[in-house]
């Protein structure tokens, strides 16, 4: 999978793991990502060329947390 910091050019690779989920036509996917920098939004990019985002926790956490 790709990476980078929303706004950067340059995509950072890194290989995860995925299984099947038998009997269903359903794929998941795992990676770990470290050393990301807090409250920084970031892009991913599947196989499929879609790009994706998401925000990294803040370092403090003084705002309310809210997820999906």
């Amino acid at each position: 999978m790709g990476y980078r910091k929303k706004g950067e050019s340059v995509w950072s690779y890194e290989q995860g793991t995925y299984v099947h989920l038998q009997h269903l036509p359903i794929q998941v996917n795992s990676l770990q990502l470290l050393g990301l920098e807090p409250n920084t939004e970031y892009e991913f990019i599947l196989p499929n060329n879609k790009i994706y985002r998401f925000r990294t926790l803040a370092a403090d956490l003084s705002r309310p947390l809210c997820f999906a």
